[in-house]
């Protein structure tokens, strides 16, 4: 896990305001994955507003069933381990990153600190 890149990056989002495919809780994921542990996954990036997330997202079967598309098998909150992808059932569902002792996730003008029992599920990213 490269740490003074991710923390580095952290600082950079929050400091963006939240846009639907460039500032959002996937392109965070995504971003994270990329830079702390070298995982590119931009390529299962397919919108760039709210409208066509929205679509997309729907054609997917919503953001549970995209992210298992995308990494596969669920996990139990309990089995998660730096690196694992998480998702949450806050007001609409997000999806988060695990991190040492809490998950990170995008909100609208900030990066949250969530404990790790909070997620519903999660993925092991290969």
């Amino acid at each position: 896990m490269n740490v003074p890149a991710l923390h580095k990056y952290f600082i950079d989002s929050a400091r963006q305001p939240f846009v639907f495919g460039k500032n959002d809780c996937v392109t965070f994921v995504v971003e994270v994955l990329r830079i702390g542990w070298s995982k590119d996954y931009r390529e299962h990036m397919q919108y760039d507003s709210r409208a066509t997330a929205v679509r997309r997202l729907r054609q997917l079967g919503g953001l549970r069933a995209a992210a298992a598309k995308t990494f596969g098998a669920e996990l139990e909150p309990c089995e998660f381990q730096p690196g694992c992808v998480a998702y949450l059932e806050m007001p609409r569902g997000a999806l988060g990153v695990v991190m040492d002792g809490y998950i990170a996730v995008r909100g609208n003008n900030c990066i949250h600190r969530v404990a790790n029992d909070s997620a519903f599920v999660g993925w092991m990213v290969p």
